[in-house]
């Protein structure tokens, strides 16, 4: 299975490759905070849009090109992880197809240990067709870059370090 650009790091002679690529979508109930990334291809940049208008936003990475269940289901550390932490804490629900070729839905309650698995764990535990999501609330993200010539700065890392010490926590 492929739901984004990620592939095998080897070849897999005589099998066959299934991209899920074409399915993508995302549900949001506002009042319950969450999110539904149905089917397994929805990209950061979509799945991000439609909490957007509510004022939530999900725990996405920092690239918008990469698959957003991947993402999550790898643990998902991003851009606001500092405040809210991995993005596969905020996982409620799991739906997949087991090896066995059944149909389940997965939550910390139903089956913790596969719950557990399933977020992090790196091992293939079926195709995931669906991922449901705690939303934060998010009003403001401030995010910048600063760059420096080292060779002209000897001291920089020193007056960061000082700086950054007494800035706000949030």
């Amino acid at each position: 299975m492929q739901a984004t650009g990620h592939g095998l790091s080897v070849p897999a002679d005589g099998g066959m490759l299934i991209s899920t690529a074409a399915m993508r979508g995302v549900t949001v109930d506002p009042v319950a905070r969450t999110a539904r990334a149905w089917r397994p291809a929805p990209r950061s940049r979509t799945s991000s849009t439609p909490p957007r208008r509510h004022g939530l936003a999900p725990l996405n990475g920092s690239s918008p090109g990469v698959g957003a269940v991947g993402y999550v289901l790898g643990g998902g550390l991003g851009l606001l992880a500092r405040q809210f932490g991995y993005a596969a804490d905020h996982v409620r629900a799991v739906e997949l197809v087991t090896p066995d070729g059944r149909p389940r839905r997965v939550t910390e309650d139903s089956d913790p240990e596969l719950f557990w698995g399933l977020r992090g764990a790196g091992a293939n535990f079926g195709v995931v067709t669906a991922v449901e999501l705690g939303l934060v609330r998010v009003t403001r993200v401030h995010g910048g870059e600063l760059v420096f010539d080292l060779a002209r700065t000897p001291d920089l890392l020193d007056v960061h370090r000082r700086w950054t010490r007494e800035l706000p926590r949030n």
